[in-house]
């Protein structure tokens, strides 16, 4: 399940009337139709007729995320810059050390605003049709089946290892 964080102190400004006072940014990280793109827009308009102010999506899509993060962790901390993500920041924190930003130290986790399932489909002409029929046909073709995901380490890449692990199959991961 994918946790969707808003990174920015959104209505807890609403006691400071002046703010803000010019248009805010918000970075998504995936491509366009994503679900964090629309989650991200969706509450980028929200927050624009609450503030009375423009907001403004801008996509840094790739990366599993972590182009946009780490554009907002080298923005300005003046509160004008957002960043909508999902849980793989913790991933990615842990599974790849050498990034240009650390997530708990120059980003600000402050609302969880939606989550989505991660759900097992295969094409309409596929033959297998349930998951035990995946598990066998995956066992008797190693290394045949693949699956898609968003990026390396992020939750869509972890669920299939993970479903690889617990099925005893070695479907392969094709990020996109």
């Amino acid at each position: 399940m994918k946790a969707i964080f808003l990174l920015a102190l959104l209505f807890s400004f609403g006691a400071h009337a002046q703010y803000p006072a010019k248009p805010v940014r918000v970075f998504v990280g995936y491509a366009a139709g994503s679900s964090t793109d629309i989650v991200g827009r969706v509450m980028a308009d929200r927050l624009g007729a609450y503030w009375k102010q423009n907001v403004y999506v801008e996509t840094r899509a790739g990366a599993a995320g972590n182009l946009a993060a780490d554009a907002a962790a080298h923005s300005p901390g003046d509160g004008y810059t957002l960043l909508f993500a999902q849980n793989g920041l913790a991933i990615s924190a842990a599974a790849l050390p050498n990034l240009p930003y650390r997530a708990e130290i120059d980003l600000v986790p402050l609302a969880p605003v939606a989550s989505t399932p991660h759900i097992l489909i295969v094409a309409p002409d596929f033959p297998a049709k349930s998951v035990q029929e995946l598990i066998a046909r995956a066992r008797a073709e190693p290394g045949k089946l693949a699956f898609a995901s968003s990026g390396v380490g992020n939750s869509d890449h972890l669920c299939g290892e993970l479903f690889n692990l617990m099925a005893g199959i070695q479907a392969v991961h094709v990020p996109y």
